[in-house]
């Protein structure tokens, strides 16, 4: 069964809200959050600039090269605050 909550998604001023799967298998050493293009375009993330670092993604159709952004910011809601989730990913 899904499980899925709700988000904030924060890149400077910019702000998108919107639910997230967090039991989708997908396993990395430290919390991260893969969106959609949709969801990069509204944050600023999409297009990439040049300089931007790329993570290599073990996906089930295969690995692939994916921006990915440090200092964005992910939280979702916990007692009426938020706590962080690390960086975000999109593909």
């Amino acid at each position: 069964m899904a499980c899925r909550v709700r988000v904030r998604l924060r890149r400077g001023s910019r702000c998108v809200e919107t639910s997230a799967l967090v039991n989708s298998g997908f396993e990395s050493d430290e919390p991260d959050v893969v969106v959609p293009v949709e969801v990069a375009r509204a944050l600023g993330l999409w297009p990439p600039p040049d300089d931007v670092d790329l993570a290599e993604l073990g996906t089930g159709g295969g690995d692939l090269a994916a921006p990915y952004y440090r200092k964005a910011e992910a939280r979702a809601p916990r007692g009426g605050g938020f706590k962080e989730l690390g960086g975000v990913h999109h593909r």
